[in-house]
């Protein structure tokens, strides 16, 4: 993502933060997303532009706490809600604030699923996360599960 798309996306999405849960279409696709998922118990997932954990913090409650997940969004303020609703659940999420097209810091086959909902239409070249490889931080026989 070029610095002024970059800067762009966090403004709108840092102000949209507190209120984006309110949308009954945002919490309805997340809960079919983790249902496609089909999460196991100890699993360990990545979020790609997690926002505010509507995936994310379902998805660690499907993979209980043997499992690990870890959110990545370029977004403070979407993050901020995201963590603040983990730590009132109790839940042990990893986030991240840095931009999806850049997953240098990731250990190569560290996951067994990678979600990447909703982000790809805000992308100016919306396949660069998958140009790069996101097999290479899938384990064998992992998943990774787009929503365009």
């Amino acid at each position: 993502m070029n610095s002024d798309t970059n800067t762009s996306v966090k403004a709108i999405y840092t102000e949209r933060s507190s209120t984006y849960d309110n949308s009954p279409l945002h919490p309805h696709q997340a809960n079919e997303y983790i249902h496609r998922a089909n999460l196991k118990q100890g699993e360990s997932v990545l979020d790609l532009a997690c926002g505010t954990g509507l995936v994310t913090i379902p998805a660690k409650q499907h993979i209980g706490p043997a499992g690990k997940v870890t959110g990545i969004d370029i977004s403070s303020g979407m993050l901020d809600v995201a963590r603040q609703r983990t730590s009132d659940m109790g839940l042990d999420i990893t986030y991240m604030e840095h931009d999806i097209t850049n997953l240098s810091e990731l250990k190569l086959g560290e996951f067994d699923v990678i979600t990447y909902a909703s982000a790809l239409l805000l992308l100016r070249e919306p396949l660069v996360p998958l140009n790069i490889g996101p097999c290479c931080w899938l384990r064998t026989a992992g998943c990774l599960l787009m929503l365009w």
